[in-house]
């Protein structure tokens, strides 16, 4: 660890700061810089003069800062610091942004950002989360009120609460290694140089409060700041370190070297690059670790675990030792990276520490001294088990750029920018897809790439390559950024142009978010169009300067136009644009890359696939389970039952009908009354002696059952009900059909009737539909459907309750209507709800209600047959002395309402206590309410064009007492109910009958339930992509 220690003699006058610095090849040296920025200790200044002292002689030269009514006392002493320069952002957000890219260029590792009070605190915490999870020495300076108007007992502007003064200072302490406010003139120097060290020791941000008065209040100057790294270069542990990494590397076959984000902060790029030569081994990078020469025949390039080249990938897996220089393994590093199974083989340089394969980790060791002794050492180095063409391999292809009238491509972009990249520049990349643009971009020697790749916060890269740009002493900055990104942090172009500042940005125009496109299809994803470059050209004009301000002086109209904007489309284009970008190395160059939406890099598809796959599992409370691979769903069946056949789709037998019947219109009887069922139907037979025997798939007929078969007695029979969608595109598809198959294993292994491979059941289903489907769901019925019935029942004779013998499984379909046209005689926009008696129950917890199976609903018959004979619908179940609401008939029932607190709420009873059937409607149905309803702007576009927004709403389980829901309608607080479920999909509910009270909901639709049938049928119905909806045969 650093040891921060106190010099015992204070430096008066000359303070010799070491810095790094490029050299000609762009590899890091370090030389001492003389520079008088002290005065001699005993010398009294303000506590503000003190603090530019510091900045300072930290070795910063510029600061980024927003003023504010609570910091200009202070800003007005730095400004009179001649060593400091002054850049005043937009906003506090791109303040935190720019100090992230100065700290990652600058030579001496640190920034400073000055703020105004709790406002700017919470605006530029998302910033400075970001720079710590990325490991840099940021340091926060807020101003604050008087330390007497701090005392007041009044309700202080910029606070969230007449008693919180402290909101900032409590939000930073879990982002910053110090979060202090300096509280008196005479404790201020002990107080800042306490969080200043803290920056330095643990390369963190910090935050530092200032009360005004303070800033103008006398301090003594105490010399230089007490501050020096105190790591082991000898002792028993350095050498056991060496050692230990020696005898290692002597044992390895076949070795790599991996250099991570953090190298930077602790060996120069000299050092790296002698270090790796010496090895011998293959040299790979992470992402955001790219300090070796890419040019150099070691070199086995980007190492992107799932994401990147799989050579390189080919080469660290078949490794048996990965020494490893300032490595960061966070899931972004890598879609399918799991360390700890690696720990074994890995070494691993950080900085203040040696980690060797997990069982050793040396704390306090300098990772370059453990460097230069490995260099200067006997040790051999491992040339032969790797070949210079098989590196070749791992490196990106070279892409030849065609100054043709071809429409631009993402490759074309990436050879662009090769093309142009030369020694000390800067690349920096934003979030998504200019990744992984830049992933295959070859670097020259010199130049660098920044990525923010932990905490990946889109619209990082506009104002970090300010930072970084004013940080530089030589190169330029290029700047890749999507277009969503740009427009969240695009007022940033206006300070680099007043900065004339000269980077190159590329902004890649696809029509929004294309690494959450990847993700997850969706609306959401897709941004407003801007005119890209007449944005950038807006920010030309000085806004004191005749014309745009009529009151201002002619003297500062600009001589030369500092911006250079232009439309890219072509490949001609980029040519062009690239040239004059490049003839003009004084000028901002801004181009608007135009790329086809669906133009993608490989490793931008496979993230999104890796993440799309982790988020759409389930979460372990949804009710739902997931089975193993392989025939592991069979280990939990019925106590003595033997395993034999397994139910296998692929050994299905078709047996054809020769008279096919015909299709019936949705408001034929039959349909109405879910009678009438397609031509086939798949069965499968199980015995307990031999299991499950080849599935069929014949004409739909009628089952052969003895008197005395366990189903008809015991009611040992569980089902499922899912439907096929016909999109408007013709296309066949399944909702989320393994949730219904999962589900339906449950319940079975619930009555011990036999398992099943929930995937095969699924197969089964497609080859019926594949059949039925083209003549009962022709492709020109778009937004119809088909219901599918699932069954398996115990078919066995002989009574007594046992184990099943025998089992059948069997899988119908039926066309059906729309669910409101199958209530007898209504006209009704909306389901009557009847609530249960309280002698009547349908679940209890322990029972059976989270499972679907035929005892469940039998029971309920009367209960139904009574709420028609009431005129109502469906019943609304009951539980308990509370009558707390389980479900409607066999949906799940939600609630809008805005609660006795005034919060506005989605709320649904919850599955903890088994009485609710898991629906897979409900789950969904929560999933996009969470997603999309609870964080705003939420827009609601009417017929007629015109368009509202709505208020974000909570979304929430939990249990709903009837008395509640009467006490919310008469106090005018029920905003809308439905309910859910695969029969009627999401259906309004218009009224509920509670004993003598009927409890009516508004009229009018819910603009929440709108958007949410939408949404829903949006998706089944295939006209918003989205892998929920599966496309199949038929």
């Amino acid at each position: 660890m650093y040891d921060c220690t106190t010099i015992g003699m204070p430096v008066i006058g000359e303070l010799y700061i070491f810095i790094r610095h490029y050299d000609h090849e762009g590899a890091g040296v370090v030389v001492a810089v003389g520079e008088d920025v002290t005065k001699p200790t005993g010398d009294i200044l303000k506590v503000g003069d003190f603090i530019a002292n510091r900045i300072a002689e930290l070795g910063v030269r510029d600061y980024f800062t927003v003023p504010g009514d609570t910091n200009l006392d202070l800003l007005d002493c730095l400004l009179e610091n001649k060593h400091l320069r002054m850049v005043s952002c937009c906003n506090e957000l791109n303040a935190g942004y720019a100090a992230d890219g100065y700290a990652r260029t600058a030579a001496a590792q640190v920034a400073v950002v000055v703020i105004p009070y709790i406002v700017g605190g919470l605006s530029i915490i998302n910033a400075i989360a970001g720079a710590h999870s990325e490991d840099l020495k940021v340091i926060v300076i807020s101003g604050c009120p008087t330390t007497t108007t701090l005392a007041e007992d009044q309700f202080l502007h910029h606070t969230p609460s007449p008693a919180n003064r402290d909101q900032a200072l409590h939000a930073f302490q879990g982002v910053t290694a110090a979060a202090v406010r300096v509280k008196t003139a005479e404790t201020a120097v002990d107080i800042i140089d306490g969080a200043i060290m803290s920056c330095l020791c643990k390369s963190r941000p910090v935050y530092i409060e200032i009360p005004n008065d303070i800033a103008t209040a006398s301090c003594s100057s105490p010399g230089s700041i007490p501050y020096t790294p105190q790591l082991m270069t000898n002792g028993r542990k350095i050498e056991d370190a060496f050692k230990t990494i020696l005898a290692a590397w002597d044992n390895a076959e076949s070795p790599v070297m991996i250099i991570g984000r953090s190298a930077r902060q602790f060996l120069s790029r000299n050092t790296i690059q002698t270090f790796g030569e010496k090895l011998g081994c293959p040299i790979l990078c992470q992402p955001d670790g790219r300090l070796f020469l890419e040019s150099h025949p070691q070199y086995g390039g980007v190492y992107w675990l799932g994401i990147g080249n799989q050579n390189a990938e080919k080469l660290v897996q078949g490794s048996d030792l990965w020494l490893v220089i300032g490595g960061c393994w966070s899931d972004f590093h890598g879609s399918s990276i799991n360390i700890n199974k690696d720990r074994y083989r890995i070494i691993s340089l950080e900085r203040d520490r040696v980690d060797v394969f997990h069982r050793a980790i040396i704390e306090g060791v300098s990772p370059s001294y453990i460097a230069e002794r490995l260099v200067s050492s006997s040790l051999r180095p491992k040339t032969g088990h790797f070949s210079v063409d098989e590196l070749e391999l791992a490196h990106p292809p070279k892409i030849q750029l065609d100054k043709s009238d071809a429409v631009l491509t993402i490759s074309n972009i990436i050879a662009g920018v090769e093309d142009i990249l030369s020694g000390h520049d800067t690349l920096i990349a934003d979030i998504g897809e200019s990744w992984f643009a830049t992933n295959l971009i070859t670097l020259p020697p010199g130049a660098d790439c920044l990525l923010q790749t932990v905490y990946s916060s889109i619209g990082w890269a506009a104002p970090a390559a300010l930072g970084s740009q004013v940080a530089r002493l030589a190169g330029r900055t290029i700047v890749l950024i999507g277009d969503g990104a740009l427009q969240m942090t695009v007022q940033e172009l206006s300070t680099m142009i007043r900065m004339k500042s000269n980077p190159i940005i590329l902004v890649l125009n696809n029509l929004g978010y294309k690494i959450e496109t990847a993700i997850h299809e969706g609306p959401y994803n897709y941004i407003a169009d801007w005119d890209y470059t007449k944005v950038a050209s807006a920010f030309v004009g000085n806004p004191h300067v005749m014309p745009y301000n009529p009151y201002c002086p002619e003297e500062g109209t600009y001589t030369d136009n500092p911006i250079f904007t232009m439309q890219v489309k072509t490949q001609k284009d980029l040519v062009s644009a690239l040239e004059r970008a490049k003839a003009g190395p004084s000028k901002l160059a801004f181009l608007e890359c135009c790329i086809h939406p669906d133009d993608l890099t490989p490793g931008l598809r496979r993230m999104g696939n890796a993440i799309s796959e982790k988020i759409m599992v389930p979460p372990p409370d949804s009710g739902y389970a997931t089975s193993d691979s392989g025939d592991s769903y069979l280990t939990d069946t019925h106590p003595g039952q033997k395993l034999h056949g397994s139910l296998r789709a692929s050994d299905i037998i078709m047996t054809l009908t020769a008279t096919p019947g015909t299709t019936l219109e949705s408001d034929n009887p039959n349909v109405l009354n879910f009678e009438q069922c397609t031509d086939h139907m798949v069965r499968a037979h199980w015995t307990s002696n031999q299991g499950w025997n080849a599935p069929e798939l014949v004409p739909y007929g009628p089952l052969s059952l003895m008197p005395t078969a366990s189903v008809l007695h015991y009611a040992t029979s569980c089902f499922e009900g899912l439907k096929a969608y016909r999109g408007n595109d013709s296309k066949l598809r399944l909702f989320r059909p393994n949730y219904n198959c999962e589900r339906m294993l449950n319940s079975a292994k619930r009555l011990g009737l036999p398992a099943f491979n929930p995937e095969e059941l699924l197969k089964l289903i497609q080859a019926v539909l594949a059949v039925d489907a083209p003549q009962w769901l022709p492709s020109d019925q778009g937004g119809s459907f088909l219901y599918i019935r699932p069954t398996l029942i115990a078919s066995g004779k002989g009574l007594g309750i046992k184990g099943p013998t025998d089992a059948l499984l069997y899988i119908i379909l039926l066309p059906c209507a729309d669910p409101m046209k199958c209530l007898k005689g209504t006209s009704r926009p909306g389901f009557h709800l009847l609530c249960s008696p309280k002698d009547m129950i349908r679940a209890w917890p322990g029972g059976t209600g989270a499972a679907n199976i035929a005892s469940n609903y039998g029971p309920s018959i009367p209960a139904q047959e009574a709420a028609c004979e009431q005129g109502c619908d469906l019943v609304l179940w009951l539980y308990g002395p509370d009558r707390l609401i389980i479900d409607a008939g066999t949906s799940n029932f939600f609630l809008v309402w805005v609660t006795k607190y005034g919060k506005l709420e989605l709320i649904t009873p919850p599955l903890d206590n088994g009485t609710i059937l898991p629906g897979l409607t409900r789950h969904s149905i929560l999933e996009i309410a969470r997603a999309r309803l609870t964080t705003g702007p939420i827009v609601e576009y009417q017929s007629d064009g015109s368009w509202r927004f709505l208020e974000p709403l909570s979304v929430v389980e939990r249990d709903i007492a009837m008395h509640d829901v009467l006490v919310a309608h008469d106090e005018h607080r029920l905003r809308g109910a439905f309910v859910v479920g695969t029969e009627y999909g999401i259906t309004p509910v218009s009224s509920i009958q509670f004993e003598e009270q009927e409890i009516r909901f508004p009229e009018e639709l819910s603009p929440y339930l709108s958007l949410l049938q939408k949404w829903y049928f949006g998706i089944v119905f295939g006209e918003e992509k989205n892998n929920w909806a599966e496309v199949v045969e038929g």
